[in-house]
């Protein structure tokens, strides 16, 4: 009898996530070596029993077991947020707070990832004695890049420190736990809050600065940027990441990796749905893709920042405080 390895992946949702979310544990499983399983913890807010029942049932057939964490997220109110991202985004900081204390190693997915090679790989990834590993960030590669750092020199952190993208990690959770990163990244995000570009990954960042090693960045391929290209030759990547607007739930394109993602789609109770045909969406696709983009890129940079300060909420004082231990109810 063959004993299979556990692999836990961690991951946070809402409503609008839930349909990803299937795709995303779908693809994960699909492509796990055959004496692994998968024990997801879904980190939640606003999900319809519905739409839990039909993730529950996307992955039913598989090697995969689903544990649902209610996070109340009124016990993180006043954290910056800006544009159209929700307070889910935030959900990473507290695992350490809402998983199973015998919960010691965890692999990140952000929903929107797509999942393309064996997480068996990513899950024995050498940590050498640090926190986490992630893939330095394709737009953000320095903390003194734009979207960084502001305050990077006030806290100590060199200019040319790499910047990691956090919506793929393999995280050492026993020491998230003794040496206090929620706390730190949230005393951040609490003292530097006109200036946090992205959200939790910037307090992320700050609180792992110089405690975090570099994964390979076919860990987390991000393909909405214009100017990333996959050129022949180099390896395929383990995992797909829409980080952009171009999510492929909600517009069409003629990529590979919009393929690949139905394909994955029409493995889970959402089979046979595909965005709506409308002239937004059109126009959306076919500016992400041209090669307009690449030139008018670095403008996209200026009007992000026009609507972080319009749309910056709520407007923390300084005599709010952060919570760090938040209730976990599970179902």
């Amino acid at each position: 009898m063959t004993v299979q390895r556990e692999i836990v992946v961690v991951c946070g949702t809402d409503g609008s996530y839930a349909r990803p979310l299937s795709v995303m544990l779908r693809s994960a499983v699909d492509n796990l070596a055959q004496d692994c399983s998968l024990l997801a913890y879904v980190l939640y807010s606003e999900v319809s029993e519905e739409d839990r029942d039909r993730v529950r049932r996307s992955i039913s057939d598989t090697r995969c077991t689903i544990r649902w964490i209610s996070v109340d997220t009124s016990t993180i109110a006043g954290v910056p947020l800006w544009g159209r991202m929700p307070v889910s985004t935030y959900f990473k900081l507290f695992l350490t707070d809402l998983l199973p204390v015998e919960v010691t190693r965890a692999v990140w997915l952000d929903c929107d990832v797509l999942v393309c090679g064996d997480l068996a790989e990513l899950w024995n990834t050498e940590l050498g004695g640090y926190e986490a590993a992630a893939v330095q960030d394709q737009l953000v590669p320095l903390v003194s890049s734009r979207g960084g750092v502001a305050r990077h020199r006030d806290l100590g952190i060199a200019a040319d420190s790499k910047y990691f993208n956090a919506g793929v990690m393999v995280i050492d959770v026993a020491a998230w736990r003794t040496r206090h990163v929620t706390t730190k990244a949230l005393d951040y995000l609490k003292r530097q809050w006109k200036s946090v570009v992205f959200w939790d990954q910037e307090g992320l960042n700050v609180a792992l600065a110089g405690r975090w090693s570099e994964l390979p960045p076919r860990w987390n391929y991000n393909v909405s940027l214009p100017f990333n290209r996959r050129p022949a030759g180099r390896a395929s990547p383990m995992i797909l990441h829409f980080a952009g607007m171009l999510k492929p739930w909600i517009y069409r394109t003629r990529d590979p990796e919009w393929s690949q993602y139905i394909e994955y789609l029409d493995r889970t109770a959402w089979r046979g749905m595909r965005p709506r045909r409308t002239l937004v969406a059109l126009a959306v696709s076919l500016y992400e893709r041209s090669g307009v983009r690449r030139v008018l890129h670095p403008l996209e940079t200026i009007a992000m920042d026009a609507v972080r300060r319009m749309s910056r909420t709520p407007t923390p004082r300084d005599d709010v405080e952060f919570v760090s231990a938040m209730p976990a109810v599970n179902d």
